[in-house]
């Protein structure tokens, strides 16, 4: 079966097709902006906010190693949350965050909080 066009559907083809190459403009890359620049500032607003965050955190006091994992291990027996801070710097200075977290495992040479392995050489503070 055969389709035939009709002299008004010719004249509807052809008035699309002068409307796309005479009077239609392609936005391109604009219509996209909006959105781009939002996500932009809400990435720009969580930076400043984690760097606001990073300067404000202080250097917890040092605790011995030996309280420290007896504490750690008190808080494994017990299912007890625990906080701990290690023993490093960032090259800018910025003190390291506090780990928060259940106690899940030890390893020889780290103790396993949540899913970070934290070696024990590196632990300067622990509180529950």
């Amino acid at each position: 079966m055969a389709v035939t066009l009709m002299d008004d559907d010719i004249d509807i083809f052809a008035q699309a097709a002068r409307f796309f190459a005479h009077d239609y403009h392609e936005r391109g890359m604009v219509k996209w902006q909006g959105y781009y620049l939002s996500d932009h500032t809400e990435d720009v607003h969580k930076n400043q906010l984690a760097a606001a965050q990073a300067a404000t955190r202080q250097r917890m006091p040092e605790m011995d190693l030996a309280a420290i994992t007896a504490l750690l291990f008190d808080a494994y027996g017990r299912h007890e949350i625990v906080h701990v801070q290690q023993n490093f710097s960032a090259t800018d200075g910025v003190v390291p965050e506090i780990i928060t977290g259940l106690v899940t495992g030890y390893t020889e040479s780290a103790v396993i909080i949540g899913n970070a392995h934290i070696p024990l050489d590196q632990l300067w503070w622990a509180s529950k």
